[in-house]
């Protein structure tokens, strides 16, 4: 009996654990394509100068504080494919 309860506490302890490694990759902000690009610089202020090299320079844009980051590269002209490397590019700073 006694070695049954100390497996179970140990078991329990390594799930504690594993719950406190998930948090700290959740906490991570992720851009994606439904971001609004106000809430991209808020965060991740060093993007914009990603934006810049993109050809996006409405940052202080009303416009930018409603429009996801989708809608003002497409606006721009790019096409997915720019945007998904956009993104990737803006998710690997750090």
């Amino acid at each position: 009996m006694v070695a049954k309860k100390t497996i179970k506490k140990t078991l329990v302890k390594k799930k504690v654990v594993a719950k406190k490694k998930v948090t700290k990759v959740e906490n991570k902000f992720i851009v994606t394509p439904h971001t609004s690009i106000g809430q991209l610089i808020a965060r991740k202020p060093e993007a914009v100068e990603d934006l810049f090299e993109a050809g996006m320079h409405c940052i202080g844009c009303a416009m930018s504080q409603m429009e996801t980051l989708e809608m003002g590269c497409l606006a721009h002209g790019m096409t997915k494919k720019e945007l998904d490397n956009l993104i990737k590019k803006i998710n690997e700073r750090k």
